[in-house]
C-alpha cells in the first residue's frame, strides 16, 4: 500500500487544484471589490471575470508548486496535522510574497529602453490589473493571507484523505500461486 501513497498524493493534488482556483478567484473578487468596479463602469462583468480567472490560475500555479515541493520532500507523511498546516501556510505566504515582490520590483524598475518582452512581463496585463496603484495593499493584506489559509486547509484535506486511504487494507482476495 505504501507504493500507492505517491500516486494518491499526486491524484489528490490534481483534484484539489480546481477548488483552489475557485476559492482564490472568490478571494480576488472580494479583495479587489470587482462588483464596485463593474457598477462604476471600470470593467464589464466579462472582463472582470476573465481577469480574476487568469490571476487565480497564476496564483494556483504558485500554490501548486508549494504543494508539490511539500509532497516531494515527504514532510507531510509523518508530521502532526497542525504542523503540516503551518508548514504549507507559511510556505504559501512566502511564495506569494516573493511572486508579488518580483512583479513589483519589475514594475518599479521598468523603463522604456528595457522593452516589454522580458520574463517578468509574461503575465504583464494580468499583473498590471492587480498590482497597479494601491492594489498591492489588497494583495498583501487580504489575498496573501486568505490564499495561504486556503492552501493550508486544502493541503491538509489532501493529507488526511491520503492517510485515511493508505490505512484501509485491501479487501481484494489474494491469489496464491
Amino acid at each position: 500500500m505504501r507504493n500507492l501513497v505517491p500516486a494518491m498524493r499526486i491524484g489528490m493534488l490534481t483534484v484539489s487544484v480546481l477548488p483552489l482556483w475557485l476559492a482564490v478567484a472568490l478571494v480576488l473578487w472580494w479583495a479587489y471589490d470587482f462588483g464596485a468596479f463593474i457598477r462604476g463602469g471600470a470593467y464589464t462583468r466579462q472582463s472582470a471575470i476573465a481577469g480574476v480567472s487568469e490571476f487565480a490560475v497564476i496564483l494556483s500555479v504558485v500554490v501548486g508548486v508549494v504543494w508539490a515541493v511539500s509532497i516531494i520532500r515527504k514532510e507531510s507523511c509523518d508530521l502532526p496535522i497542525w504542523r503540516i498546516a503551518w508548514e504549507v501556510f507559511w510556505r504559501t505566504g512566502l511564495a506569494l510574497f516573493l511572486y508579488a515582490d518580483i512583479i513589483l520590483a519589475r514594475r518599479y524598475t521598468w523603463s522604456q529602453s528595457r522593452g516589454e518582452n522580458d520574463w517578468a512581463m509574461f503575465f504583464g496585463r494580468v499583473n498590471a490589473e492587480f498590482f497597479a496603484e494601491a492594489r498591492p495593499l489588497s494583495f498583501f493584506l487580504e489575498v496573501l493571507p486568505a490564499a495561504s489559509l486556503i492552501s493550508a486547509l486544502l493541503f491538509l484535506v489532501q493529507t488526511m484523505c491520503v492517510r485515511r486511504f493508505a490505512r484501509i487494507p485491501s479487501k481484494a482476495p489474494v491469489l496464491s500461486e
